[in-house]
């Protein structure tokens, strides 16, 4: 088999699912700016932290700024909320072995959308399981997890004809499972 030749220019685009309130190429350009500031031996095209990027946002002319939220008041809620949520998802299951050894084997509670309300909710996951719709939209969130980190790993290093084979089964399998869970809840619907 031929090696794979390494792209010869990459570009940098939003990501699908991701907003902003500015001009993309901007924000981006002034990234890249702020990565640049920070080379290292190690790290040749440079690094960001959060502060720089907060930092640099603070001026009104930055194309940062308008992506940060700037009312004390409002950018306090929404911390909250993040806090509020990483509380939520910080609970697992367990179950414990023969040999009393504890193994986690899933968050104790998953986001889902709100059958009805369209509203983000927490459920516990041992209900999703039973919920042919909610079942079928975690898996589909699977997939999209699967092909994200799939894109992800191909942008950093050619993946081998397995490894890609592997992506691609398991892609199959859980859309496999979607279907089945979207076609099991039309018949407790209409049975």
């Amino acid at each position: 088999m031929g090696t794979k030749k390494e792209p010869e220019v990459l570009v940098v685009k939003k990501r699908p699912g991701f907003h902003t309130k500015g001009n993309v190429a901007a924000i981006e350009e002034r990234l890249a700016l702020l990565g640049m500031r920070r080379k290292t031996d190690t790290l040749a095209t440079g690094c960001i932290t959060v502060a720089d990027v907060i930092e640099d946002a603070r001026d009104e002319s930055s194309p940062l700024h308008r992506e940060l939220t700037w009312d004390d008041s409002r950018a306090a809620q929404l911390r909250r909320e993040d806090e509020a949520r990483h509380l939520i998802v910080s609970f697992e299951f367990r179950w414990v072995d023969d040999g009393g050894i504890e193994h986690a084997i899933t968050p104790a509670y998953v986001c889902v959308t709100e059958p009805g309300s369209g509203e983000r909710v927490y459920v516990k996951a041992p209900s999703i399981r039973d919920n042919g719709e909610l079942w079928s939209e975690v898996i589909t969130e699977a997939i999209a997890g699967v092909k994200s980190w799939q894109n992800r790993l191909l942008g950093l290093k050619q993946l081998d004809t397995r490894t890609m084979k592997a992506f691609a089964d398991l892609t199959a399998r859980l859309e496999a499972e979607a279907t089945k869970a979207k076609t099991g809840q039309r018949k407790r619907k209409t049975g």
